[in-house]
């Protein structure tokens, strides 16, 4: 609410005065987002296998205001721009919540993902026993393999030594 006073005055030395109120009204219109990718809200990736995200959110504005666009990683600030590249590889196993604020600088509007960080192969049970004159015997389960060409062994002789692979050939 504004005031303002409005004066007149004429050659004749006549004057008048009359103090107005002017209210202003916000008449924005919300930005909508009209599309967005992934589609799905929970996601997975998995770690050391080249995998990436692209997340993407066009919004309308009604009123053709400027749109500008926050993306943050659990609660970090990442990116400006329309689209956001999450790349698996360079990310922690474990929880991440992707977020995108789109604003016309009134109103904002957001999108949230949810995207768990797993390895490529996760073991249900692993094992090893003596074997009398032949050796030492492993067994392992495997919950999830994903995109995993095969397995190799390591042993060590001492805590103080370095591991050695002892398998030629990955063991599928």
């Amino acid at each position: 609410v504004h005031e303002v006073r409005f004066m007149a005055k004429d050659n004749k030395s006549g004057f008048d005065d009359e103090l107005v109120l002017i209210t202003v009204e916000n008449v924005n219109r919300m930005p909508q987002i009209s599309y967005y990718e992934p589609i799905a809200h929970d996601l997975v990736g998995h770690k050391n296998i080249g995998e990436s995200f692209r997340f993407v959110v066009q919004v309308n504005d009604p009123d053709n205001d400027e749109i500008t666009y926050q993306w943050f990683d659990n609660d970090v600030l990442v990116s400006s721009k329309n689209y956001f590249d999450f790349y698996v590889a360079n990310e922690e196993i474990g929880s991440h919540s992707i977020v995108v604020k789109a604003s016309d600088w009134y109103d904002t509007v957001q999108r949230d993902w949810a995207i768990y960080i797993k390895t490529p192969v996760e073991l249900a049970h692993f094992s090893g026993r003596i074997v009398e004159r032949q050796g030492i015997e492993l067994e392992w389960e495997t919950t999830v393999e994903t995109a995993h060409a095969g397995f190799n062994i390591f042993r060590r002789s001492a805590s103080d030594k370095e591991y050695e692979q002892i398998n030629s050939n990955l063991i599928k």
